[in-house]
């Protein structure tokens, strides 16, 4: 599956002829790509809308691989990380894939598996992406809610029957019927398990 023209394969090696080699590679697939020699340069140039995935040198001078890692994360920029090494140590391979990199490859690199590492990547990236815009779409609906609504809501995907919520709230059970129709509507849900699913994929965002 080709790269959507929004997405990048953000290439980051301190190596020129690495940087060269890989962006042959990547562009004979169609993909589109963008360099960096030092993390530095990639920090100051990525943002939270960035899309796509890196290939990621582990060992660079100043910032390494896993420093640029955490700092993108303190930024809130989550790419999909294909690491590569000519001399990493197995603790340093250990720790980038305890840290969510998806692959570890190994210099000289092998095309077909870096492009199968890149695919994969690729996936990854627009899966979080749905699953962000998912998430966020659920969050403006709870927000819609009157504080009431929001009572109502929470007592629901706990599993309290009507009569139970209307006696901790101190209305009626008509009352609680007509607020659970209107968090229904406003959260765009039919069923219970439907919102029990949506607020549990929140809470554990």
């Amino acid at each position: 599956m080709a790269a959507a023209p929004s997405e990048f394969v953000y290439v980051i090696d301190n190596d020129a002829g690495v940087r060269s080699g890989l962006v042959d590679t990547l562009i004979a697939e169609g993909l589109a790509v963008k360099t960096y020699d030092s993390g530095k340069a990639c920090i100051d140039a990525l943002s939270t809308d960035s899309q796509g995935c890196m290939i990621l040198d582990l060992n660079m001078p100043g910032i390494n691989g896993l420093q640029l890692q955490e700092l993108l994360n303190d930024r809130s920029i989550h790419l999909p990380i294909i690491y590569v090494s000519g001399q990493a140590k197995v603790s340093a391979a250990v720790e980038a894939m305890k840290k969510g990199a998806i692959e570890f490859l190994e210099k000289p690199l092998d095309p077909d598996q870096l492009l199968r590492a890149v695919y994969r990547a690729l996936e990854i990236g627009r899966e979080n992406r749905q699953r962000h815009q998912q998430l966020s779409k659920t969050r403006q609906r709870i927000d819609s809610l009157s504080k009431r609504e929001l009572q109502v809501m929470n007592l629901l995907v706990t599993g309290d029957a009507t009569k139970v919520i209307a006696d901790k709230l101190n209305i009626s059970p008509r009352t609680v019927e007509v607020h659970r129709h209107h968090i229904m509507t406003k959260m765009n849900t039919r069923t219970l398990a439907q919102l029990v699913q949506m607020v549990m994929q929140v809470r554990g965002s």
